[in-house]
């Protein structure tokens, strides 16, 4: 039985009005308009999964997969299986392992959860996920609502707005108190699209690494079995002067006096 809990997560905004909390605004301070990216994404958990079959524990694991308008894509991302819980917090994602082509600036994407044993799983959870749209939940994670995923990015740990029913109704302003010397203007376009040629020329030396790595893997595998199908030929030729060495070895003796007499050769 495959129970799949979706949710589709809009873009919120949250006010910042307290001006005696520095020490939180160091670690994390909500704009409207910061952009969170797939690629600002460390880790994943997910708290309170329910199973509906009825077993305590489950083995678990996650996919990623992006999404346009109403198709899902392929997953492009797969994680380690957590064995006997219902609460998994897996490691850190591994960017290594994301296609070369991917394009890591997406904010929007599908996580689905996976529970059962062995060779047998089942989709538990389904969350298409607006990183623009979760809730700021601190430095530590913390969860009391069934079937959350917790998001960690650079700044802290992110979830859903599960009190918050009604999206359209919410404030779109928000409200931030800071210190007019520490304003600074912001990026020109100039620079944005500077910025964004640099990111495009390490994606493409990041892809340009990998496959002359791959040649040369190749290559490598390639001299391996020359050298092997070498080796056994010298093998098969020294097994042959050595038999031809032994039977000149094993002549019988008579043959070799009568053949060393004058005369008896002829």
């Amino acid at each position: 039985m495959s129970s799949v809990a979706g949710r589709d997560i809009a873009v919120s905004a949250t006010s910042v009005s307290n001006p005696g909390a520095a020490s939180s605004r160091a670690l994390h301070v909500e704009l409207t308009s910061q952009q969170r990216r797939l690629r600002h994404l460390r880790s994943i958990a997910a708290r309170n999964i329910v199973n509906r079959n009825g077993s305590p524990l489950l083995d678990t694991y996650f996919t990623l997969h992006l999404c346009q308008e109403d198709r899902i894509s392929r997953g492009f991302y797969k994680s380690e299986v957590i064995k006997d819980s219902l609460n998994p917090t897996w490691r850190s994602l591994d960017f290594g392992m994301l296609p070369d082509l991917l394009d890591t600036s997406v904010s929007c994407f599908v996580v689905r959860i996976w529970g059962g044993r062995g060779d047998h799983y089942q989709l538990l959870i389904e969350w298409k996920v607006n990183l623009d749209g979760l809730r700021y939940t601190g430095q530590q994670i913390r969860s009391r609502n069934p079937n959350e995923i917790i998001f960690g990015l650079n700044d802290g740990y992110y979830a859903a707005d599960f009190d918050h029913k009604d999206h359209s109704e919410r404030k779109k302003n928000s409200l931030l108190q800071v210190d007019q010397s520490s304003v600074r203007n912001s990026y020109s376009v100039f620079s944005l699209l500077r910025l964004h040629t640099a990111q495009r020329a390490i994606k493409q030396n990041q892809v340009t690494v990998q496959r002359i790595g791959k040649e040369i893997e190749e290559k490598l595998r390639t001299t391996a079995a020359c050298t092997e199908r070498g080796g056994k030929h010298e093998g098969a030729l020294f097994s042959l002067v050595h038999g031809a060495v032994d039977q000149l070895h094993t002549v019988p003796p008579s043959q070799s006096r009568l053949r060393s007499r004058p005369g008896l050769a002829e």
